[in-house]
């Protein structure tokens, strides 16, 4: 059995590697072996994050996709109110 899990830097999150080279069910087919190099994977994912087609990515440096103006305003209604005894954001 290999391990294939690796941790980023010190943060919590782990990721496993094992099925990052298998190819899709139908492997053979003309379609499967249309593998992109890393370079050309990224730029492809890229694209959709820019299209907002995935979010994700632009999240921290657009206010629409963080709602940061909307949860400043919950926790600042929250707080003048402060009427509650646990609160998570």
């Amino acid at each position: 059995m290999t391990v294939t899990a690796s941790k980023l830097g010190s943060s919590p999150i782990t990721l496993d590697w094992t099925n990052f080279t298998n190819t899709s069910p139908g492997a053979g087919s003309a379609q499967s072996r249309n593998v992109l190099s890393p370079s050309e994977a990224w730029t492809k994912l890229k694209a959709r994050f820019e299209q907002v087609e995935v979010g994700f990515y632009n999240s921290p440096i657009d206010p629409t996709l963080s709602q940061i103006n909307e949860t400043q305003a919950l926790a600042d209604e929250l707080r003048r109110e402060n009427d509650f005894t646990d609160c998570l954001f």
